[in-house]
């Protein structure tokens, strides 16, 4: 595995060129960590590209982009008129995610694009190792836990597993040079998609990964994925049992002693049930 994902980092040059370089790959790698940052960072875009004569004439050099922002807008008047605070809030934040997506497409270029889908790709496996801790931590306690990493819930995690697995595929495709490095890529995220259980997720991501093979030309290997999804399946559920069955039988002495507590338990396996309950698998 470690000769799978090894990268020359002698021969990697930086990916930052200037500012709109770092604007733009801060902007996608606060995707991966909690969205106040990712807020945060829309915002400030938003707000420089608003009061910087010379970005914000780009960035509305496209058609109908002001008509967007005019149309944007009237979701916070009437949210000002019913004295809907949080609408009026939420309505700031829709125009200045435009405003962003405007930025980003008046400095976006061939490499800047790949750079930022390289990047994605790193910053899943953040997210991927989160994710396994959690539910290692958790599993003891509430085996159906379902771990959301760094986002809201496992459903949300499961749709940016989604992205990832087609921009890695993406990036194999047209960057075959570290195909390995892709594919290792695309394996970590299949856990983390395994461990969020997210039904709907998984069928976007098979859609999808058929729908790409198949505009690649790539019938066969679409067909033996297809022919394959029985005994995956079944390998999946055989882990997932085999997992649980040594989780109980290593945590039992210790959960019938006073080293971890029993009210303690019960609060935590109260609030996973509560989780579980809020987010179901879907």
């Amino acid at each position: 595995m470690l000769n799978v994902i090894k990268f020359d980092f002698q021969k990697l040059k930086l990916p930052i060129q200037d500012i709109d370089s770092m604007l733009v790959l801060l902007l996608a790698a606060s995707v991966f960590v909690p969205f106040y940052f990712s807020v945060v960072v829309t915002c400030g875009i938003a707000i420089m590209t608003m009061i910087n004569c010379k970005v914000r004439t780009k960035a509305f050099s496209s058609p109908y982009s002001k008509f967007l922002l005019g149309f944007l807008i009237i979701p916070f008047f009437i949210s000002a008129i019913y004295n809907n605070y949080w609408g009026m809030v939420y309505a700031i934040v829709i125009l200045a995610v435009a405003t962003c997506a405007f930025y980003v497409r008046s400095v976006m270029n061939r490499s800047l694009f790949n750079k930022v889908m390289d990047l994605t790709c790193i910053a899943s496996l953040w997210c991927v190792a989160i994710a396994v801790y959690q539910k290692v931590t958790a599993y003891g306690l509430a085996p159906r836990y379902r771990p959301v990493s760094v986002f809201h819930n496992a459903n949300c995690y499961g749709m940016m597993i989604e992205f990832i697995i087609i921009i890695a595929m993406y990036r194999i495709f047209t960057n075959k040079q570290r195909k390995n490095f892709y594919l290792a890529v695309i394996e970590l995220n299949l856990i983390g998609l395994y461990l969020s259980a997210s039904c709907s997720a998984f069928i976007a991501t098979a859609c999808a990964v058929m729908t790409m093979l198949v505009m690649k030309n790539r019938y066969a290997l679409a067909v033996g994925l297809v022919s394959l999804r029985q005994p995956l399946l079944r390998l999946g559920l055989s882990f997932h049992r085999f997992f649980r069955e040594a989780w109980k039988q290593s945590t039992a002495p210790a959960a019938k002693g006073s080293l971890f507590g029993r009210p303690r338990s019960a609060a935590l396996q109260g609030t996973l049930s509560l989780e579980q309950a809020r987010f179901p698998i879907r």
